[in-house]
């Protein structure tokens, strides 16, 4: 599997694993600015920071904000963030 291929499974889970935890947290949920981009950063996956944040920023509105989310880890074994 190439490492593009890789990202975008990855940055699915990632999507999903927020959303999920968002959905359970609405008190957090509220506290994000209305509209935001929210671009997900992974602790040690460098590589994958990188194309996530262009890939986000490429799609940001004029004037939106932006919140980096970092995740630290994950209770599932699916998650490669190397590749």
């Amino acid at each position: 599997m190439g490492r593009q291929v890789s990202y975008k499974k990855n940055g699915g889970l990632v999507s999903s694993k927020i959303d999920c935890y968002l959905l359970k947290h609405s008190a957090i949920a509220e506290k994000l600015p209305k509209n935001a981009l929210i671009v997900f950063q992974v602790a040690g996956a460098k590589g994958f920071n990188r194309w996530n944040e262009k890939l986000a920023l490429k799609y940001r509105e004029l004037n939106q904000p932006v919140v980096y989310v970092e995740v630290k880890g994950f209770q599932t074994t699916s998650f490669n963030p190397g590749g």
